[in-house]
């Protein structure tokens, strides 16, 4: 698994963005859902729909689309600069500190 998935990160990112429908299914029901990500390319592929370079995004993004038409939900991805606030910097250590 380390070594087909150790080096994309977008991917990666982009499968951290399905964590609220698995835990908080009932309370997005009819709701407008903002979700953020540090990774530029996740936004952009959800923003046109898939990735181009990289078809495990591509299917993540549409498992979110699905997830949200059938919920239903309005969902939104977007961008929110690294560290930029205290929930971006606890998430940024959590992936970059080796002693976690």
């Amino acid at each position: 698994l380390q070594k087909r998935f150790g080096n994309k990160l977008t991917f990666l990112e982009a499968v951290g963005l399905l964590l609220p429908f698995y835990h908080n299914l009932d309370m997005l029901r009819h709701r407008h859902v903002v979700l953020h990500v540090d990774n530029l390319g996740v936004v952009w592929a959800y923003t046109k729909g898939r990735s181009k370079t990289d078809p495990f995004t591509s299917s993540i993004i549409s498992a979110l689309c699905l997830l949200a038409s059938h919920l239903p939900c309005k969902l939104y991805v977007r961008h929110c600069p690294r560290i930029s606030n205290f929930a971006a910097m606890v998430a940024d250590a959590f992936s970059r500190n080796d002693e976690t």
